[in-house]
């Protein structure tokens, strides 16, 4: 149906309706168009597209493991990352120019003793780079790598120059074509080049290894017959530690089996019997002993009274001889003697017969 051929009332609501469609597609389209612009602000933002950068490179023997866009780190943050990868001339001592760039303010961070130091990430072969902080070192002549002139340009230290091997280093203004500061690396080897290193050492290693297990065997069939020598030997043994057990167990028995053995229970018997002998024979020598000393105490007694006598006798007769009194005098000091003396003093005791305190001494010729 043509337009011209609807009704003023229709045409009126298709010119709204095409009004209402123009407005959406118009707010669509700011809107995917302000969306767009917010992913590439935020894009440009996390990639750093707004931030001031400046250039660094260092030297390598080997570009495995790197690419470029690889992330630099410092500190443990993510400050920059690798612009450039390429090959020196064979002449060089070193074989990979590797060039990257520092976001400010991080590269306020490196001073002329930082250095770039290449690790190795994971198992596969993948390798980072990561700039040191200056002024780690002990060394007190540093100088920052970058600064700020005064009209707010930026200028790099140069140091590999002519100019500055005759006049010393100097800093220049940076520009699109500087390579940067150089910053010395500190590269260790691969992952793979390690275990390379690590497998070939075990393959020389491996035949060594091999004569050592043998050995081991060896050494632990000889443990496996010693072992069964040592258990006949314990089963053999079994006997004399039962034994021993008995013995010990005797020994521990708290009526004298160790006497036993020593001294025979007859022998035992005999010998107490014949102690038991011999001390009743003491007993009775001793009571006999003391028999014998009481009768010969009353005998001494007697002879003592009976030389008393003899002497008083004598003493009241003038006309005995003068030697029969000597000799009664005499026999008296031995008696007294014998009752005194320490064998008989015991048995004696101290009961004797009164001496008479005078003795008459014979007058010779006359009456006393």
């Amino acid at each position: 149906m043509a337009l011209q051929d609807l009704t003023p009332q229709l045409r009126t609501r298709l010119n709204r309706v095409e009004r209402a469609v123009g407005v959406f597609v118009s707010l669509a389209t700011l809107l995917l168009v302000a969306g767009f612009a917010y992913y590439a602000h935020y894009t440009a933002k996390r990639k750093g597209w707004f931030d001031v950068t400046v250039p660094y490179y260092t030297m390598v023997n080997s570009a495995t493991g790197f690419k470029e866009g690889d992330r630099i780190i410092l500190m443990g943050f993510e400050v920059g990352e690798i612009t450039k990868i390429e090959a020196m001339p064979p002449n060089n001592p070193f074989d990979v120019f590797v060039q990257f760039v520092v976001k400010a303010p991080y590269f306020g961070y490196l001073w002329t003793d930082s250095k770039a130091k290449v690790g190795s990430a994971d198992f596969l072969g993948k390798r980072f780079l990561e700039v040191t902080k200056g002024g780690a070192t002990s060394d007190t002549n540093v100088f920052a790598t970058y600064r700020t002139e005064k009209d707010g340009r930026l200028s790099v230290r140069i140091e590999d120059d002519d100019v500055a091997q005759k006049k010393g280093a100097y800093y220049a203004p940076l520009t699109k074509d500087s390579k940067g500061y150089f910053l010395e690396p500190n590269e260790s080897p691969a992952i793979t080049e390690r275990l390379e290193s690590l497998l070939n050492q075990v393959e020389k290693a491996l035949p060594n290894i091999l004569i050592l297990t043998n050995q081991i065997s060896g050494v632990l069939t000889n443990s496996a017959n010693l072992v069964a020598r040592l258990d006949r030997t314990v089963e053999s043994a079994q006997p004399v530690v039962t034994n021993l057990a008995d013995i010990t167990t005797r020994l521990r028995d708290p009526h004298g089996s160790l006497g036993e053995w020593l001294i025979p229970t007859n022998i035992n018997q005999q010998a107490q019997t014949a102690l038991g002998s011999a001390n009743a024979t003491l007993l009775t020598a001793n009571t006999n002993l003391e028999v014998v000393a009481a009768n010969l105490n009353i005998t001494l007694d007697n002879l003592a009274q009976l030389t008393g006598n003899l002497k008083e006798q004598v003493q009241a007769n003038s006309l005995m001889l003068t030697e029969l009194s000597s000799l009664i005098i005499n026999a008296d000091d031995l008696v007294q003697g014998l009752k005194r003396h320490w064998l008989l003093k015991g048995p004696f005791g101290a009961a004797t017969n009164a001496v008479p305190s005078s003795r008459v001494q014979p007058s010779v010729g006359g009456t006393p």
